[in-house]
Formats: structure tokens, sequence, C-alpha cells
């Protein structure tokens, strides 16, 4: 099975997102079209932030959602990055990990309340992860003390 190139496509001026490039917009056609291409630039923008400050996690995208405007072209109007968080062997790297998690999350200038849940969720497994840091500490120094025995034959 062969794939139609743009030139066997019906209405190829719509498919190259040229469609009423020759025409003039309406006033409401052209505000409507300054939103998009304003809402375009901070959408691909956010979801730059969220890769740049991924820090080595694993990641998938950006992906985008689009609308065409009324000049016949793509804009972005919603994205997203979805981040991996690998398993880790000890609170430590889970703590390195929830940082890492909340900074790409919070990265944007503005971060969605989508941004924000997940930096929440990440600052709750950083304390989840201090509190088993708190208590492998205590089970060490319980351990170091003898485990909590007191030798009477001494």
């Amino acid at each position: 099975m062969s794939i139609p190139s743009l030139s066997s496509v019906p209405y190829p001026e719509y498919a190259s997102g040229s469609y009423g490039a020759n025409q003039q917009l309406t006033p409401v056609e052209q505000q409507q079209l300054s939103e998009l291409q304003d809402q375009d630039r901070a959408v691909r923008a956010r979801e730059r932030a969220h890769v740049s400050a991924s820090d080595g996690l694993p990641i998938s995208g950006p992906n985008y959602t689009y609308k065409r405007g009324p000049d016949g072209k793509l804009y972005a109007v919603a994205g997203d990055v979805q981040i991996f968080s690998p398993p880790s062997n000890s609170p430590e790297q889970s703590l390195v990990l929830a940082h890492k998690l909340e900074q790409a999350a919070l990265a944007p200038a503005a971060p969605s309340s989508q941004d924000e849940y997940v930096a929440n969720q990440a600052a709750q497994m950083a304390a989840e992860a201090r509190r088993a840091e708190e208590a492998q500490n205590r089970q060490q120094l319980y351990n170091a003390a003898g485990g909590g025995h007191i030798d009477t034959f001494a």
C-alpha cells in the first residue's frame, strides 16, 4: 500500500497549511490568529522548559495537540512531556529523583495545574523518602547499640 503524496490529496493547499493564505482575513480571524500564535509560542516554551529541566530523566515528548487557525496552519494549543521515574534502590536515590521531578514540573515560568499536581506528587515522594531515610538511620543506630540488648553479665 502506498501513501499518497500531497500532490494526490484532493485539496493540497489545505493539506500544506496554505489554505486561505491568498484570502484576506477578517478582523475577528486576525484576532483569532494572533491568539493562536501566542498560545502556540507559550505551549512550546512550556514544554521546552520541562524537557530542559528533566536533568537526564527518561522522557517522552514533547507531544502537542493542534488546532487549525483561520490561515489553515496548525498551532499547538496544548502539550505534554512524560517524564518517567525509574525505580530507586534507596531513600537517597528516591530523594534525588523526587527533587528532579519537582524541578522539571515547575520549570515553566507559569506552571499549569497539572504541573503543580506533579510537583506536589514529587514533594510527597520526597517526604516519604526522608521518612524512610530516618527510619533506616534509626535502625542503624539501634543495631549499632546492640539491638537494644543490655548485657548484664559484664
